[in-house]
């Protein structure tokens, strides 16, 4: 997310802010001209208002007047917005987390391991060996379709795999390469200045 999706996303606990505190003040308002009215400080509106928006409903309050049940039940609706917002957004945050680690994104802290740089046949060939004999290997891949692949053939804690162009260095420090013993690159091309720091 860029930093323009994360200023659109304050606007909207701020427009929440707004709306609630339109609805507490025409409650008090409503109950403050009902006679029989139990809502009769800000407080008291303010509490009204959380305990039906977090769907507690003591019951210890309740409006009396029309306009102020209206409120309620507008109350009531936007309980449910707010629980479904926030289930959204706590679901969201979850599958990026467990997209970027699928995609090698928090990095490994490997050391004494190869790095395999591209998935080839040849490169299937090293990393079984390299596998069978114990060795901790991490794969650069840019073919997002060979992660799942490669975990599936790898059901290994020794492997990890990073999604990133070859080219891209500071994604590549993320196979930790500056502590790994051997790097290796399985393309037909050459990485310039792969092993210049």
């Amino acid at each position: 997310m860029d930093f323009r999706s994360y200023r659109k996303l304050a606007y909207y606990p701020l427009i929440f802010v707004a709306v609630l505190l339109f609805l507490v003040f025409n409650l008090l308002e409503f109950e403050l001209q009902s006679e029989e009215g139990k809502i009769d400080n800000l407080s008291d509106a303010i509490w009204y208002s959380i305990v039906t928006l977090t769907t507690v409903g003591y019951g210890d309050m309740v409006p009396t007047s029309t306009g102020g049940r209206a409120i309620g039940y507008v109350l009531i609706f936007l309980s449910l917005g707010v629980y479904g917002l926030l289930i959204g957004q706590i679901s969201t945050v979850m599958a990026n987390i467990k997209e970027h680690k699928k995609l090698g994104m928090y990095g490994t802290d490997f050391e004494d391991h190869i790095v395999v740089i591209g998935w080839t046949q040849f490169g299937k060939t090293v990393i079984d060996q390299l596998i069978k004999a114990g060795r901790k290997v991490a794969i650069v891949t840019r073919n997002r379709d060979n992660i799942d692949l490669l975990k599936e053939l790898y059901q290994d804690r020794n492997l990890f795999v990073l999604y990133s162009d070859y080219e891209n260095f500071e994604l590549l420090e993320k196979v930790n390469i500056r502590k790994s013993n051997t790097a290796l690159s399985t393309l037909l091309m050459t990485l310039k200045n792969w092993f210049i720091y």
